[in-house]
């Protein structure tokens, strides 16, 4: 087997044979480069221990950065001017804050993601494999190694693809299913686990094992996942017609429990930088248009991929700690964006740029933290404490009716009446319906004698809480007194 990798190692294109090639050199960690050429276009990726770190193509990496947008043509132009032999256009943007380190590396593989699927939209072609086993990832940056699932990559390629594609596999397929064991981690991986997990395991046993026929009429829509298992070598059944006509894999290695936990690691660090401190909608890498079960959908697909990560990387305590992060903030965008109300609302103050980022306390958050424990100083009678710090708060925040009221509570029990009376009535004017507000009013209105307005008060606070016992009790006990001219 290993006289296969000593040389250079050629064929014919095609996306079944793509598909299968590159699943073999990956899960092989192979190290090299691999060619398709399709006469009018030229794909090479670049492998290193079966992670395609790189790419190259007939377009340069900053021209594509223009056509999406990320950049201008004449930034590009200076870019391409100042660069040297020491350093790349790349390097010049980077340095001149055009672009962010974090905007490159998302931009760089997104369009990495693009090169793996360029060749299946190719029907003709050759493809060349040259061996390089003395690349290594350690030899490379760190940030180069978080790099795109090329599996993933690989099968949102297939769904582009024509169904007509998929036409003619089933009938190679005779008698009982069976998949090969690597299908578990390859469905995680490119998030498709649900879809055939009970059937996956109903095939190690051939009683419960299905023919393709009866899978189809069960689950229509598995046609397309069906045929990208078969050509990646992993579905196979107890009678298949004429060998020949599928090309043979590469013996696939088995991966070590060493290896998945350090694949794990690089998914989680990688994912950690990719998406902390984003939008929500920019978190789960969706639209902000997206509907509610797009959404959800996105959230669960990511809780079953973080949930299964956790007993791998126990042993290391700062991929731990990134990972319950993110955890958390899966969990933060979820009782936001299921809520109608609140993802109206967090939707609003992202258009105006106040939205919080996920693993950021929001401003107003903070804001609603500190009031809170200012009214815990006010409900203590600590007036003079809490006074200076409410007005503090007010400057920062602006006008506020809850602020006011404690400002005028405080300021009532510290014995300036006219300022306090001033503040609540301010509250009142902002939100007239406060039951905080309201009751404040109430008690001064009854110290000061003035019944009539504090049961006017009070009918309101009952109004919207009929449980309220101050309010009950003081209007069944306050008497108002008869006006001058009243018959007796």
């Amino acid at each position: 087997m290993s006289e296969i990798y000593s040389s250079t190692t050629t064929g014919i294109h095609s996306p079944e044979q793509y598909i299968r090639l590159l699943f073999t050199y990956v899960q092989q960690k192979q190290s090299g480069l691999l060619s398709v050429d399709s006469s009018r276009n030229l794909q090479q990726l670049i492998l290193i221990e079966g992670n395609i770190v790189s790419s190259k193509s007939q377009k340069p990496l900053l021209r594509m950065f223009v056509e999406q947008g990320v950049i201008t043509e004449e930034q590009w132009t200076q870019a391409q001017q100042k660069a040297t032999d020491q350093i790349a256009p790349e390097e010049i943007l980077l340095r001149s804050g055009v672009l962010s380190e974090q905007d490159f590396d998302e931009y760089q593989n997104l369009f990495l993601s693009q090169a793996i699927t360029k060749p299946l939209l190719w029907n003709r072609g050759r493809w060349s494999f040259h061996p390089k086993p003395f690349l290594s990832l350690q030899r490379i940056e760190n940030r180069l190694r978080d790099v795109p699932s090329a599996m993933l990559a690989l099968w949102q390629g297939v769904q582009k693809l024509d169904e007509e594609l998929m036409n003619g596999f089933a009938s190679l397929l005779k008698g009982r299913l069976t998949f090969d064991e690597a299908t578990h981690s390859i469905l995680q991986d490119i998030s498709e686990y649900e879809s055939l997990e009970s059937i996956v395991n109903e095939s190690t046993n051939p009683e419960t094992a299905m023919t393709i026929d009866s899978l189809l009429d069960k689950e229509p829509s598995s046609r397309r996942l069906l045929w990208f298992l078969f050509h990646l070598g992993l579905l196979s059944s107890s009678n298949v017609d004429s060998a020949e006509t599928v090309t043979k894999p590469l013996p696939v290695r088995a991966r070590s429990k060493e290896d998945n936990r350090k694949k794990n690691i690089s998914i989680i660090r990688s994912d950690y930088r990719r998406r902390m401190g984003k939008d929500y909608y920019t978190f789960l890498k969706i639209d902000s248009q997206a509907s509610q079960p797009q959404i959800d959908r996105e959230i669960r697909r990511l809780l079953r991929r973080w949930g299964g990560y956790k007993d791998s990387v126990r042993q290391e305590p700062e991929v731990l700690q990134k990972l319950q992060q993110l955890l958390d903030g899966l969990a933060q965008i979820q009782q936001t964006l299921s809520d109608p109300q609140n993802k109206k609302d967090y939707d609003r103050k992202l258009r105006f740029n106040k939205a919080p980022y996920v693993g950021e306390i929001s401003k107003e958050d903070s804001e609603k933290s500190e009031l809170l424990r200012l009214m815990q100083l006010v409900e203590q009678s600590r007036f003079e404490e809490a006074l200076p710090l409410l007005k503090d708060l007010q400057t920062k925040v602006g006008l506020n009716a809850d602020i006011l009221t404690q400002i005028g509570w405080c300021l009532w029990n510290l014995g300036s009446q006219e300022e306090a009376e001033d503040s609540i009535k301010f509250a009142l004017g902002l939100y007239s319906h406060h039951i905080l507000e309201l009751e404040y009013d109430a008690r001064i209105a009854l110290a000061q004698a003035q019944p009539m307005r504090a049961r006017k008060r009070l009918i309101s606070i009952i109004g919207q809480d009929e449980r309220h016992a101050w309010a009950s009790e003081t209007l069944n006990n306050i008497s108002i007194p008869p006006v001058l001219g009243d018959k007796k």
